[in-house]
């Protein structure tokens, strides 16, 4: 018995400073963390955006401030950027926010679809488009 006491006394004195290696370089065991400062985006041209849309399986087309085309899943809808975010601000508060999306300086209009059933509310954009628009319109510096 004084074997199996003798050798998990020794376990736990070489587990202890692994375990101590592990944790401090990677910042567990208390200690106070700046929070991370804010990302600026910046908003993507027309074309830009339109390029990267039709990467992603969109079919669209980049003409003047807008991109009109459809997504994936066949729901139509106008990308249209302005100069500024309280630009699009205005545009949206100008119409029916019901069926818009605003981007930064992008506001997206999904309204005009049919319904997926008769009598049924029209279709829009899915989570995933709104994600893959967002994606390819607000642009985020690299790191």
């Amino acid at each position: 018995m004084a074997g199996a006491a003798q050798y998990a006394r020794t376990i736990r004195r070489a587990l202890v400073p692994c375990v101590l290696l592990v944790l401090v370089p990677t910042g567990c065991g208390g200690g106070t963390q700046a929070g991370a400062p804010p990302v600026a985006t910046r908003t993507a041209t027309p074309s830009s955006a339109a390029i990267c849309l039709n990467t992603d399986t969109f079919l669209v087309n980049a003409e003047g401030i807008r991109v009109t085309g459809s997504s994936p899943g066949g729901i139509n809808f106008v990308a249209t950027f302005y100069r500024s975010p309280a630009a699009a601000a205005a545009a949206v508060a100008r119409r029916n926010p019901a069926y818009l999306t605003r981007m930064d300086d992008a506001v997206i209009d999904d309204a005009g679809n049919p319904p997926l059933h008769p009598g049924g509310p029209p279709m829009r954009l899915t989570n995933d488009e709104l994600a893959t628009l967002r994606h390819c319109i607000e642009l985020h510096p690299p790191g």
